[in-house]
């Protein structure tokens, strides 16, 4: 298989729609949402202008601007999809536009660098044995000084990330180790990040051992899909990516969703789905009142108890034909945790050679490290061996949230 950073990034955000994608292949109507729209047409109006600037011509802003209103008269069509209520594809045109002269205002006359090329297809063999290859596309490649090289990427997004977010990016970096791999004189590579809605330029570099870092990182996605394929487990993941998911009603969180919005307000009443689902509310919404119920009335009562047995100086209390012991007596009470008084705590313990007398295997921590593969490979095998597999099952109520 022929990796890509989108391919890694959809399997971390969904495993059943990395599944549906690339390995069902599902056909799916295709749309594009207004936003896509927006920066593919924004994205096509810089590339015309630095293929032109590499044949000696600086088109002027006018000239930027006719393209892409040109671009976008000649690809808007009624199927594009507008998800933001109030606002039409006019709006959305009005901010690509901007994003074109607020950038050809801050980089005229355009005279640093060479433009090697756009939208460049990157082939990374990872460790450069053949295994793990990778594909990617660089919005823009230039040259600056002798070995110095930048790599562009144009974003649109509504979402400015900060400085130490584009830091820990992965996927430019990625570019870079695919450059690195073109050309022998690349002494330092600059990361570009261009947050055109916001007239932000952000960059970053990335040190060798960074690099070797992220190799690792991809090494480790690489095999958490390996061992999916090889159980059939693709488990789905709730996220506010759901909204924009385009196999919704394949999926086994959304499907029910997707389904009972088509139906008119007096079946889906009546849908079982949708009773059975009221009917649980309705029992956990009483069950709660009932529990908060109880638990003053216990409360209250367990008070006067123990004010009655200190009154009294008694440690059983006497009924018709039960009775309740009333215990009070010291305990000792230590920090808790994660905070500076337990890990000194700790510390004494492990110090003094008493740890292992009174510490306890959390097996959650334990469950989630094997499934993170945070052990080595012989060790995780052993562990493994202690664990048996059993089908669970829990019922949980949530609230639907208004973009769902």
């Amino acid at each position: 298989m022929k990796y890509s950073y989108s391919r890694l990034q959809c399997f971390e955000n969904c495993p059943l729609s990395f599944r549906f994608r690339y390995i069902d292949k599902l056909e799916v109507e295709a749309f594009e949402t207004i936003e896509a729209f927006m920066g593919s047409r924004v994205h096509e109006a810089l590339e015309k202008f630095y293929i032109d600037r590499n044949h000696g011509k600086i088109a002027s802003i006018e000239e930027l601007i006719v393209g892409y209103n040109d671009l976008w008269k000649r690809y808007l069509t009624p199927d594009i999809v507008v998800n933001k209520e109030g606002l039409t594809p006019e709006h959305y045109r009005i901010v690509g536009e901007k994003c074109l002269i607020d950038y050809y205002n801050r980089y005229k006359p355009f005279a640093i660098g060479k433009t090697l090329s756009t939208e460049v297809m990157v082939n990374i063999d990872l460790l450069g044995d053949g295994e793990h290859q990778f594909i990617g596309y660089i919005d823009r490649l230039d040259a600056v000084n002798d070995g110095v090289y930048e790599i562009h990427d144009y974003k649109t997004s509504q979402h400015l990330p900060t400085q130490d977010q584009k830091d820990r990016d992965q996927q430019l970096a990625l570019y870079e180790i695919g450059i690195r791999q073109m050309w022998d004189d690349i002494k330092e590579v600059d990361l570009i990040w261009h947050y055109l809605v916001f007239d932000k330029e952000i960059r970053s570099k990335r040190t060798s051992q960074h690099l070797e870092d992220l190799k690792q990182e991809f090494l480790n996605v690489i095999k958490r899909i390996e061992e999916a394929e090889a159980k059939d487990d693709y488990p789905a993941i709730e996220s506010g990516l759901c909204s924009w998911c385009a196999y919704q009603e394949h999926c086994k969180l959304k499907k029910h969703q997707v389904k009972t919005k088509q139906l008119p307000l007096n079946k889906y009443m009546t849908e079982e789905g949708v009773v059975l689902a009221n009917k649980y509310s309705e029992l956990k919404a009483k069950e709660k009142e009932f529990t908060d119920w109880f638990e003053g009335e216990y409360n209250q009562l367990a008070e006067a108890l123990i004010a009655y047995a200190k009154k009294e100086g008694v440690e059983f209390i006497y009924g018709t034909d039960k009775r309740v012991r009333v215990a009070i007596k010291e305990a000792l009470k230590f920090p808790a945790a994660e905070t500076p008084e337990r890990q000194k705590l700790e510390e004494i313990l492990k110090k003094d050679g008493f740890w292992e007398d009174v510490s306890t295997l959390n097996i959650r921590g334990l469950e989630k490290k094997i499934q993170e593969h945070e052990f080595p490979s012989q060790l995780e095998k052993i562990l493994k061996k202690y664990a048996t597999t059993e089908e669970t099952t829990r019922l949980t109520l949530s609230k639907i949230k208004e973009n769902d």
